[in-house]
């Protein structure tokens, strides 16, 4: 899995997990397992930006 990739699958997680909380939130509240998952996930993509901004840029000949 490539760092793209990577980005993908935790913007879709992301997607899910707000789907997720609006359903908490319609039936009575949210759980604290759904705000603390959605506060790792929001970490993992800060680290993830930032890991993403000090790699040098190189291009590669690789097909995707």
């Amino acid at each position: 899995m490539d760092i793209r990739q990577l980005y993908n699958e935790m913007e879709t997680l992301r997607e899910k997990l707000n789907l997720e909380m609006e359903d908490c939130l319609e039936n009575g509240g949210m759980s604290l397992e759904v705000l603390d998952l959605s506060k790792k996930l929001d970490e993992l993509i800060v680290a993830y930006m930032r890991l993403e901004k000090s790699e040098p840029k190189t291009e590669s000949n690789e097909v995707a």
